[in-house]
């Protein structure tokens, strides 16, 4: 929901213990999304993502070029794209693909993205990652999170979605 004009992601990641969110903030809305990121499209300093998305307006599709990260942001442009140019990434992702279910959660004036994954690497996951994407670094730092948010992961590369479909889930 929060976009700057400068194609920059500026976003804080946690890793929730609990269910506590389900019962913590209020549901905005929900969609299905599947990712990949096909191995001849990637570079050394910024990874391609091939999205197709499912929600209350039907079905998208967008490629997104992601930069190196500081932690806290990252250079990231989309571009919508064609479903038969999803599908032909999709066939060349060497199982570099994931499905999660977003619910967009409102606390205290604040949405949260709650990413439930559902396969990772073609394996069965339960994993929950939380998301807030804010305006401006200052926004993202002074923000104070909830308990129920869990562990930050902030900046922790091997929890990236990219890594996960890289590497699998680095549990620690």
């Amino acid at each position: 929901f929060v976009m700057n004009d400068t194609n920059v992601e500026i976003e804080r990641r946690f890793l929730p213990t609990t269910l506590d969110w389900k019962k913590e903030a209020e549901w905005v809305k929900s969609k299905l999304i599947f990712q990949c990121y096909p191995t001849a499209l990637q570079e050394k300093d910024k990874f391609v993502r091939i999205r197709e998305t499912v929600d209350e307006n039907g079905t998208s599709y967008e490629l997104c070029i992601k930069g190196p990260s500081d932690g806290l942001s990252c250079s990231e442009d989309e571009i919508a794209i064609s479903e038969s140019e999803a599908r032909e990434y999709f066939l060349n992702c060497d199982k570099r693909m994931l499905t999660k279910l977003r619910h967009v959660l409102c606390w205290k004036g604040v949405f949260i993205e709650v990413d439930q994954f559902q396969k990772i690497r073609c394996e069965d996951t339960k994993l929950v990652i939380c998301e807030i994407e804010f305006e401006t670094v200052n926004e993202a730092k002074a923000f104070e999170p909830p308990a129920w948010l869990g562990k930050e992961i902030t900046g922790l590369h091997h929890w990236s979605n990219f890594d996960l479909c890289l590497n699998g889930i680095p549990w620690d």
